[in-house]
């Protein structure tokens, strides 16, 4: 029988929701996406076949070397594997995050 951690997101992200990108991946953004939390603004369809960037998220303050995503600024696309969780919620969100860390 598999054990399934609580945590563990079992359904693919989706437009709106909030997430939490892997600041490991990102050495240059790592400062960056240790604090800010980015909310889903379109899935490119497109890309997602083709195993490309599809999540186009967006943040509260523009990126650090805004030359990032389609328009730059606070704007930058992701593959799902780059997200550490994410939720429906802010509340959500956090609590997921809060889980992983602790490994609840």
């Amino acid at each position: 029988m598999k054990y399934l951690k609580t945590y563990e997101n079992l359904n693919s992200p989706q437009v709106g929701d909030y997430i939490k990108v892997d600041s490991s991946k990102f050495t240059e953004l790592k400062d960056f996406f240790d604090i800010e939390i980015g909310k889903i603004l379109r899935i490119n369809e497109k890309e997602l076949k083709i195993g490309g960037y599809p999540y186009y998220v967006k943040f509260n303050i523009n990126i650090p070397g805004s030359t990032y995503g389609p328009n730059g600024g606070n704007e930058m696309g992701f593959r799902e594997s780059e997200f550490i969780s994410w939720g429906n919620s802010l509340e959500d969100l956090e609590l997921k995050v809060k889980a992983n860390k602790y490994n609840l």
